[in-house]
Parts: structure tokens; sequence; C-alpha cells
């Protein structure tokens, strides 16, 4: 069974701005996680398993037409403690943001019995990863470089991806248009 994930992507002002952050960790850290995956910055709304895709994108696709003019504002600099860990920029928990995910695990239950527990409602922390996979030697230049470096950020939305996880590969992405 693979694992797929449903994120969005940022307008390429603010992409470009968080892309500098991801660089300069990498420079600093030697950290290149994000950069050797080519993953862009994003904010990952559901994490689950299955067999395939195939029935997905219907669904996706509509959900791609409801995130029009949203913008997410990025205010602080947060870490996930594991080892290895991970430097995010997170968002304001904006209303959007809440029904953005509760309408998306809804739609996607329909389809998809084994999401992963720390993308259910309950559980999830809505962030953009700057630096991933970072071990104790990479971590305090890493953590440095983005504070030095982070001012908060509105971010408008500008696509939704589906895509598969390890290895990382894009399914498909669905353009979201300003009003």
């Amino acid at each position: 069974m693979a694992d797929y994930a449903v994120l969005f992507y940022f307008d390429s002002e603010s992409e470009k701005t968080i892309r500098k952050i991801q660089e300069a960790i990498c420079c600093s850290s030697g950290n290149t996680y994000l950069s050797d995956n080519g993953i862009r910055p994003h904010i990952t709304l559901s994490l689950f398993s299955r067999e395939d895709s195939e029935d997905l994108t219907a669904g996706l696709a509509l959900f791609a037409a409801q995130l029009a003019d949203i913008d997410i504002k990025l205010t602080s600099i947060g870490i996930f403690n594991t080892q290895p860990s991970v430097i995010n920029l997170l968002p304001v928990v904006s209303e959007d943001l809440i029904r953005m995910h509760t309408d998306l695990i809804e739609k996607l239950s329909h389809f998809v019995t084994d999401f992963h527990p720390y993308y259910v409602r309950e559980n999830w922390v809505p962030h953009c990863a700057v630096a991933i996979s970072i071990n104790t030697d990479e971590f305090a230049k890493a953590v440095e470089t983005a504070c030095a470096l982070f001012q908060p950020l509105t971010c408008r939305i500008s696509a939704l991806s589906l895509v598969e996880c390890s290895p990382y590969r894009t399914v498909m992405d669905w353009t979201v248009s300003s009003t």
C-alpha cells in the first residue's frame, strides 16, 4: 500500500521567500532533504495509505475550486522535536484553514479509511517545513538560520496537489484561481 498526501502550494512570491529560507538552512546546516527530493514549500492537509489514487482525482478537482482567494498567514517558527527533527513555519490556524482541512477529510473519508494519525482533526498541526530530517549535528545551525531570516508572511493558495510519498512524486496538481 502506498502513502499519499494532499497539500497546497503558495503563490510564486511567497514560495520564493520560503525557498530562500530553505536554501539558507541547507547552506548553513548541510541538510539537503527538501532540495534533494524536489519538495516545494507547502502545507499538508492530509496523509493516508491506499492501494492507488485513481478514484480520488474528481473529488479533489472539486475541492480545489473552493480554495480561491484564501490567504494563509505564516507567523512563527516551530519545531517537531522528533529524531530526526523538522523545522517549520507555522500558520495562524484560521477558520478558513480549519474549514479546508475538515472539508477535505470529509470528502476523502468516502474513499480512505487509513488516515495517518497526525493528520486527523484532533492531532493536525498545520505547518510548512523549511528543513526536514535534521540530525543533531545540523539542528542548532538550522534553527539559528530560520530565526535570523524568517519574518511573518501572508501567502495565497495557488494550487492543490495529490502526491505519492516515498519516493516523492506528484500524481496531479490543480491550479487555484483568484476570483
